[in-house]
């Protein structure tokens, strides 16, 4: 059986690192910024996309910007919106744009984990 792929987006090294070893039974893709991430998930092999928000690469609301793009190829792939802003406001954006699930960083790792192991299962 072949392993799922999961596509994680975060411009910070280390807790992308940390991503990958909580996601270490998937096959799992990294992007460092919104272009890289919506280059990778033009490609459509990935069952799940991880994406935070603000990522230092100019578009401010990094992630809205990327769930944007690739909702014009890939109406299906579940997003899991992963961001620190806990807004209402930003919250509210993410799922009009077309996040599938919003996972606030304050609401932990395993809050992730599971709402990821969800989506992949």
């Amino acid at each position: 059986m072949q392993r799922k792929k999961l596509l994680i987006a975060d411009d910070d090294p280390y807790y992308r690192l940390m991503l990958g070893t909580l996601f270490r039974d998937y096959d799992t893709l990294f992007a460092s910024n919104t272009e890289e991430l919506i280059e990778k998930a033009r490609k459509k092999e990935s069952s799940l996309i991880i994406t935070d928000n603000q990522m230092n690469d100019g578009y401010g609301d990094s992630g809205i910007y990327a769930i944007g793009e690739i909702r014009k190829f890939d109406p299906d792939v579940p997003i899991i919106f992963h961001s620190s802003d806990n807004s209402m406001k930003t919250s509210l954006k993410a799922t009009l744009t077309g996040a599938t699930h919003i996972v606030t960083k304050q609401s932990g790792i395993r809050e992730l984990y599971r709402t990821a192991k969800y989506y992949l299962e």
